[in-house]
């Protein structure tokens, strides 16, 4: 079990700008006159283990196949499942984890007791993994301790008391009302039946109500063409990505790959790097990827590389780049930071499925460093190779990222790993296909 004051006390949350940004914002729901606010769950307050659902149910692959012999993998069982209730009940009511699970009895012909099990494991996983998102957390323990009343809204499809224990797991108490989306009537439009909802748990107008999540229109446009107040708080994972080119790099550099089993360590870095230092917006340095700051380079790179045990240096440049991370203080403490939450969370992964790419990142700041991170480095390395390895970077070819990544089918991923994008014949083949299609 996680234990929140190893959390909150440990040197990774050293933050860029301490907890401004969070303060001015209880100040604007001081200054608003608001009776009631209400805090989304997800994403505000509290964080899934994973960026991608998916990558959750890799960890019960091997318990599936205990009770079955089937080709579909549980990932596969899982994801299609999911897919079909959403289509059944699309209008009706949020999906929940019983029916998904109803499904997937159904279409691997497990047992009842046996569907329970793996519906008990999903929860029990989802709940031991996720964490909390400091800077939301902040903002919501601000306004616990002054006279408003508090809403939580969870939109998930795991039951009450899995997001009960979670809320109490990280010591959020104090809310008066939790909204579960999975007991909502959605009607014709989700998003407009949840608000509606909240209006009538929040038991004051509209204007005495302040709305805060992480989704444009669904926490704050609907709230404020309701007549609502709102707020907007950025998801950690997206103020990573936009700090810097890392994520699209190492997903352009993995094409599809990223979401394979052996993968799953280096996402799991990537999730506590977004969760835990990017929880207040970061200011973005020009020619830096990691806001300037060593801690944050020593944490996702040299962090990440600890994970691949027994690595071997590729070359003359990273072999001064490891021995200058040791060098550095902060950037040492960056990655004993990372490594103490890599193993509350990701406990026995890498003995599991192993670490396959962490040391995608220290490649990317040998290829590609910026100029401004650069410069982290140059006491720490001798005058020649910093001249040499000035002399060698290059801008990084990244590939967009977002909340999902693009699904694709068995024949595009092996096209993409036949014909990459962006290479001649892959070119040629992609003009042809827009002609065929320019002339239907």
């Amino acid at each position: 079990m996680l234990n929140y004051s190893d959390i909150t006390n440990a040197a990774a949350y050293k933050q860029c700008g301490g907890s401004e940004h969070f303060e001015k914002m209880y100040g604007e729901i001081q200054k608003s006159g608001c009776k009631t606010v209400c805090f989304k769950m997800f994403g505000t307050l509290i964080l899934p283990p994973f960026s991608e659902s998916e990558e959750l149910f890799l960890l019960m692959e091997e318990d599936f196949r205990k009770i079955y012999s089937g080709s579909e993998s549980f990932v596969q069982l899982r994801i299609i499942s999911e897919d079909i209730a959403r289509k059944k009940f699309s209008g009706k009511c949020s999906v929940t984890i019983g029916q998904i699970y109803d499904i997937l009895m159904k279409r691997s012909g497990i047992s009842q007791e046996e569907r329970d099990m793996l519906l008990e494991q999903e929860c029990r996983l989802f709940s031991e993994m996720s964490y909390f998102n400091r800077g939301g957390c902040s903002l919501y323990r601000m306004t616990a301790r002054g006279k408003q009343h508090i809403i939580v809204a969870a939109d998930t499809i795991y039951p009450r008391s899995v997001i009960v224990d979670i809320l109490k797991k990280w010591q959020l108490s104090g809310y008066d009302s939790l909204i579960m989306t999975s007991e909502t009537n959605m009607g014709v439009n989700a998003d407009e039946a949840v608000f509606a909802d909240i209006m009538r748990k929040a038991k004051c107008p509209p204007q005495k109500l302040m709305n805060i999540g992480t989704d444009v229109h669904a926490d704050v446009e609907i709230p404020i063409m309701n007549g609502a107040k709102a707020l907007m708080v950025t998801a950690p994972d997206m103020g990573m990505i936009k700090s810097g080119r890392l994520r699209g790099y190492v997903q352009d550099r993995l094409i599809y790959d990223h979401d394979s089993p052996e993968y799953l360590a280096l996402n799991g870095a990537f999730s506590i790097y977004g969760g835990y230092l990017f929880s207040q917006p970061c200011p973005k340095t020009v020619h830096s990827d990691f806001c300037g700051d060593s801690f944050k380079l020593g944490y996702i790179v040299f962090g990440a590389l600890s994970l691949a045990k027994n690595f071997d240096p590729k070359s003359e440049i990273q072999r001064a780049l490891i021995s200058a991370f040791q060098l550095s203080d902060e950037m040492r403490a960056g990655a004993e930071a990372f490594k103490k939450q890599f193993s509350l969370h990701y406990d026995g992964i890498v003995e599991k499925f192993g670490a396959k790419g962490c040391e995608i990142p220290l490649e990317f700041i040998e290829r590609h460093c910026d100029s401004e991170d650069r410069k982290l480095f140059k006491e720490y390395l001798e005058p020649k190779i910093y001249e040499k390895w000035e002399r060698s970077v290059s801008e990084p070819k990244t590939a967009p990222v977002g909340k999902k990544a693009p699904k694709q089918n068995f024949t595009s991923r092996l096209a993409d790993k036949m014909f990459p994008p962006g290479t001649k014949v892959r070119n040629m083949a992609d003009g042809m296909l827009m002609k065929m299609k320019g002339r239907r």
